[in-house]
């Protein structure tokens, strides 16, 4: 065989194996498999002490023969694992409250899907609202639809959900003083910085005071005299901007203003999703004169706030879109970064020898409301339909 003969059989030969190998892999890539839908599904929980939760296995295509399906519940150690590549915080439900009365299933012949399998859930009023417990489930397959393994574990989510029953309504006229001053943040450091509130405006006004310092760093809604209209939220201090689109009245938000020292980047959200940046170098002093609601004994009015307010707070870190989005309705008051928390539920507040009302910090800073004769412990209001976040979304 002459050598350019011998160089063609040997690409041949080549060519064969390489086709053959890749028929190969084409065919294991398109075996049946079996494998969970969805492998994180939310759960919500009511008033239900008990629940049963239908398990699902499918194939990718129908099986040639019955396939048997085995689940098994978790441990700790997945809910740990699931944490750490997820940056998520997610609580074990106590497993001691999960059962399989008949763990195996199967996909029959010529079909895709499971038999059911029940997953039984009791002690539910362990589900602490605000928080997420999971309860990991694995399956194994015994025929010919082996599972893929990054679809083998489903982590099921137990949520309930956090509701407001009592806001604090604020008024505008004059002669109320619905507001509350901030005091003793010279005790703190703010280089970066987070506003957050739940808002429900009856009347915008001209210029509706959310929080902050006047001439420094305030969260508004318009700002007619500035040429701003009545309806836009807009942070404005030794610089501002706002967001385009105009808010409603008599409408829930979760509003928030951000600023990262680190990066210079400030943000507006509205329900968690920011709608509104600019940059800045840095933010004005803000621990002298910080209201909520109004911007009191200011000289060219006081711009009060209409209307009610919940879940006012105020950070010394910026906060993520992530970290805004999961906390609307509550947060953790010992976070770190919270240095006031009001929850404004007709719940936290005091009263004086003196008969003048405060609002509780939450946080424990003792940062509570300065004492006010005309507050009224912020007159409470019982909202007719319980507020929940999925109302904000």
């Amino acid at each position: 065989m002459t050598k350019k003969n011998y160089t063609i059989a040997l690409l041949g030969a080549l060519t064969l194996l390489f086709a053959g190998c890749s028929k190969q892999l084409e065919d294991k890539l398109l075996s049946t498999k079996s494998y969970f839908e969805n492998t994180y599904v939310p759960i919500e929980v009511r008033g239900e002490s008990t629940l049963s939760y239908t398990l699902t296995t499918r194939a990718s295509s129908p099986v040639a023969k019955d396939t048997k399906i085995t689940y098994r519940i978790g441990t700790t150690a997945d809910i740990e694992e699931y944490n750490k590549l997820n940056n998520t915080d997610y609580l074990p439900f106590p497993l001691e409250d999960v059962s399989l009365p008949k763990p195996e299933g199967t996909i029959p012949s010529g079909s895709i899907y499971t038999t059911p399998v029940d997953l039984q859930f009791k002690g539910l009023d362990k589900v602490e609202a605000g928080k997420t417990f999971l309860v990991p489930v694995h399956f194994e397959s015994e025929g010919s639809a082996p599972a893929i393994a990054s679809s083998q574990t489903m982590y099921l989510a137990l949520q309930k959900p956090i509701q407001l029953h009592k806001v604090a309504q604020l008024n505008s006229s004059y002669w109320s003083k619905d507001w509350i001053s901030v005091p003793r943040l010279t005790d703190y450091t703010f280089e970066s910085v987070t506003y957050e509130a739940l808002i429900h405006a009856t009347d915008f006004g001209g210029n509706s005071t959310v929080m902050g310092v006047e001439g420094k760093l305030i969260l508004r809604i318009g700002d007619v005299g500035g040429g701003l209209p009545r309806d836009r939220i807009q942070i404005a201090g030794n610089k501002q901007f706002h967001y385009d689109s105009g808010l409603s009245e008599n409408k829930w938000y979760h509003v928030a203003f951000t600023f990262n020292h680190n990066t210079g980047k400030a943000f507006i959200y509205i329900n968690g999703k920011p709608v509104a940046n600019g940059d800045w170098d840095q933010i004005a002093d803000i621990r002298e004169g910080f209201a909520i609601g109004r911007v009191p004994h200011f000289m060219w009015g006081e711009r009060p706030f209409s209307g009610y307010m919940a879940e006012v707070r105020l950070w010394n870190v910026a906060r993520s879109e992530t970290e805004i989005q999961q906390n609307m309705l509550r947060v953790d008051p010992k976070s770190s970064g919270l240095i006031v928390y009001y929850h404004l539920n007709g719940e936290d507040v005091t009263q004086d020898e003196s008969g003048k009302w405060s609002v509780l910090d939450a946080t424990g800073n003792g940062l509570n409301g300065e004492p006010n004769d005309g507050l009224r412990g912020i007159k409470s209001e019982e909202l007719s339909v319980p507020l929940e976040a999925k109302d904000l979304l």
